[in-house]
């Protein structure tokens, strides 16, 4: 039994190290801190596979030896830390338009961890960096290396839906995508928006000003926008003769409902039996 002695010497990063026995297939597998080294006691004179990834599953490297020395040693990465970390990388999303998205609407994540977009603290050179919706399906995923890099655009494919209350009440309403929801209230003449992947959606509402409920179905493949109507409505009323004379309308008494009105302009009617 021979010692292969595998050595990590990133002052930056931990590595996972998998060694294969090249005839039968046994492998072995563990995380190696930065700067430490792990021993192993394996057959003498076979070849062995080497795969060295990061801790986010990139591959670094792989390397294939023949055990033929005892106290084999074999080091991976380099001692010391490029001078370019800790380093600012600023990173924003746009869409395939070359429009900013706002960027409060989207979820932002740097190797697993929520982050906000701009600037960002980068001290390791490969990160993975994740985009997501409001719903957390996700936009975007790659692994990048940030070597020489200081600003980093996201492209990723969205849309938009904006919903506008024009009724006179709060409109409450839910967004549904499968078993995800999102509820919430619109204010009169309030337009929300969200900003999500393509997918088929469904937007249930109470329409306040009568109780009524209502659903849109919306197959979200380009920006749409929806509007939720009032079931108010304003009439003019007015007086006139079959040879279409106007009459003066201090003359006679208007009542509508048995309610008297003035002639003209009603607003916000709430009901068609007058």
């Amino acid at each position: 039994i021979y010692s292969l002695i595998i050595l990590n010497q990133f002052t930056y990063d931990d590595i996972v190290v998998n060694i294969t026995q090249v005839s039968s297939g046994i492998w072995l597998n563990h995380i190696i801190p930065k700067q430490f080294a792990l021993s192993y006691r394996l057959a003498p004179n076979m070849n062995y596979t080497i795969n060295v990834y990061y801790v986010n599953k990139s591959l670094f490297t792989t390397r294939t030896i023949n055990l033929t020395e005892n106290n084999h040693i074999e080091s991976f990465g380099t001692p010391t830390l490029p001078s370019e970390y800790p380093k600012d990388v600023y990173f924003s999303a746009y869409t395939g338009t070359g429009l900013a998205i706002e960027q409060q609407l989207l979820r932002f994540y740097i190797d697993g961890d929520r982050a906000d977009f701009g600037f960002n603290t980068i001290e390791s050179m490969i990160i993975t960096i994740t985009v997501k919706d409001y719903f957390n399906t996700t936009l975007f995923n790659q692994i990048i290396n940030t070597s020489d890099i200081y600003e980093y655009d996201i492209l990723i494919t969205i849309y938009s839906l904006k919903i506008k209350n024009e009724a006179e009440e709060i409109a409450n309403y839910t967004l549904k995508l499968g078993s995800l929801t999102e509820t919430g209230n619109i204010l009169p003449d309030e337009i929300i928006e969200y900003q999500l992947s393509s997918n088929n959606y469904v937007f249930d509402y109470t329409n306040n000003e009568d109780g009524s409920f209502h659903t849109i179905n919306i197959n979200l493949n380009q920006d749409r926008v929806y509007i939720l109507n009032s079931t108010y409505y304003d009439i003019y009323f007015s007086l006139y003769d079959v040879n279409l004379h106007i009459f003066y309308p201090y003359q006679y008494e208007f009542r509508l409902n048995n309610t008297i009105q003035d002639l003209g302009l009603i607003e916000d009617l709430q009901t068609d039996n007058y």
